[in-house]
Formats: C-alpha cells, structure tokens, sequence
C-alpha cells in the first residue's frame, strides 16, 4: 500500500505533503535531516495520511494538492475533509461515499496537530 502524508512543523509553522509505502520509516527520514526539503524546519509530525492502492494514485493526489497552493486548503483536509471534496465525485454528485474513496477502500487516518 502507498499513502499520501501531511506533516507539520511547529518550529517553521509548515506542512508538508509527500507520498510513501512507510510512512513511519519516511517520517524518521525527514525528522533525521536525510530530506532537502524539509531539512531546515525539523521536527516535523504527521498530521493526517491517507491510503492508496497504488504509488500513481498517490502521487496524483499528491500533486493536486500541492498545486492547490492553499495552507486553507490543507487544513481543510487535514480536519478530515478528503471525503468530502466538492470535487471529487463529479460524475455523481448525489451520490455519498462514507467509507471509501472511488470505492476502492482507502484508508484516512488524522492526528491532532
């Protein structure tokens, strides 16, 4: 399984949203300096994470995120709004998906920051 992360730095006020298989190990990684870009804001914690089937998966959410560029935005996922994204189920909009994301049982998990 890959996940999507956000995490956040207190020292710097900042997230940061990346993907990973682990997010635990990868969470080591960055808090350890070995990531560039989050090198100078250590410690960071995961605030929020999300489960996918796939590493493409992943990275597509992880760059339409990113692209957002809205710390609002963010925030707004991080509260556990992933599910219900206005648009996210085009197609349908009548339609609820309470326990799963496109049906393929993706797991969302959140901390508090």
């Amino acid at each position: 399984m890959n996940y999507l992360y956000i995490l956040y730095s207190e020292k710097c006020d900042r997230y940061y949203i990346g993907f990973s298989n682990n997010v635990h190990s990868r969470l080591e990684r960055h808090n350890a300096g070995l990531a560039i870009a989050t090198k100078n804001c250590i410690p960071y914690k995961v605030c929020s994470s999300k489960q996918f089937a796939n590493e493409l998966e992943a990275v597509r959410e992880e760059r339409r995120i990113k692209k957002q560029k809205s710390r609002k935005y963010t925030e707004w996922l991080i509260a556990g709004n992933w599910l219900t994204r206005p648009d996210l189920y085009r197609d349908d909009p009548q339609r609820s998906y309470p326990d799963s994301y496109r049906g393929t049982g993706h797991l969302i998990t959140r901390a508090a920051v």
